[in-house]
């Protein structure tokens, strides 16, 4: 079984990772709880660990296997799973509550989604930023568009180069694992989620340097060194930070005022 084709794996199930978020996880796709996400997966799963572009044929033959699965499905028995409500109460009662599992599930009802994903950001927990990561390249893919999600991956960015931590009742530690061994997978696991993002939103943006932002950090990704991928991120903060903001304003999309004089910050939000 692949788990990089299970909901672990999945935006759409932004609280979790493959190595973070024990128990149930939440489908922002299908508003359900996911009871065991290692082995549940559907035909819009959407990668976390490398942006859609590069995966995108490896997606495609996803969804053609599960094509016949009007929802979730098991990656194993190939059966269809039944849709299942999440209960705060329920959570409490069988000491299972988690906070991130609330916020996805809370998702859905507040006014406007990217306030809520600004809030996640300036964070080191390694869980939240994953989620961060995911919930900001799943409302730029309901838009279909970097409009307006310009300044969630300016608050990304901004994050690049924080050294990301664990709490180790988030650590997903299987038979024959070491909890060091999860943290250092789970680390990286965050890494790639955050690049992933960018690479997207410059796949969206249309702009070269962000679509290929592995390639800017002097090889320094691949030797998995953070002493050394560190400072190069430090440096394409910077860089990445203004070619952002001097893209959206080439386009007369930073912070524009309708006929009405409000910015973005006052509008309504309907993506989801």
């Amino acid at each position: 079984m692949d788990t990089l084709f299970s909901c672990r794996n999945c935006i759409h199930n932004c609280a979790q990772g493959l190595n973070l978020g024990r128990g149930v996880g939440y489908c922002l796709q299908w508003n359900s709880l996911i009871r065991d996400p290692a082995d549940t997966t559907c035909k819009y799963l959407h990668r976390k660990d490398l942006p859609r572009f590069l995966v995108e044929e490896g997606l495609e033959e996803h969804a053609t296997e599960f094509l016949k699965f009007p929802t979730l499905a098991s990656l194993s028995t190939k059966r269809p799973i039944p849709k299942e409500r999440y209960s705060e109460r329920i959570g409490w009662e069988r000491g299972q509550f988690d906070p991130l599992i609330l916020l996805a599930a809370r998702y859905h009802r507040t006014d406007r989604a990217w306030v809520l994903i600004q809030t996640l950001s300036g964070r080191v927990d390694g869980r939240v930023s994953l989620a961060h990561s995911a919930l900001m390249r799943r409302y730029m893919n309901q838009c279909g568009t970097w409009i307006s999600s310009y300044r969630l991956v300016l608050a990304l960015v901004r994050e690049i180069d924080a050294k990301p931590r664990f709490d180790s009742a988030d650590l997903v530690i299987l038979e024959g694992d070491t909890a060091e061994s999860v943290s250092d997978d789970a680390f990286w696991e965050v890494v790639f989620a955050r690049f992933a993002a960018i690479q997207e939103y410059g796949w969206h943006a249309g702009l070269d340097e962000l679509i290929w932002a592995t390639d800017r950090v002097n090889g320094a990704l691949v030797e998995f060194d953070w002493t050394s991928l560190q400072p190069e991120l430090a440096a394409q903060r910077e860089n990445w930070t203004a070619l952002i903001i001097q893209h959206a304003m080439k386009e007369g999309e930073f912070f524009p005022r309708d006929q009405y004089g409000q910015t973005p910050d006052d509008r309504p939000d309907e993506a989801r």
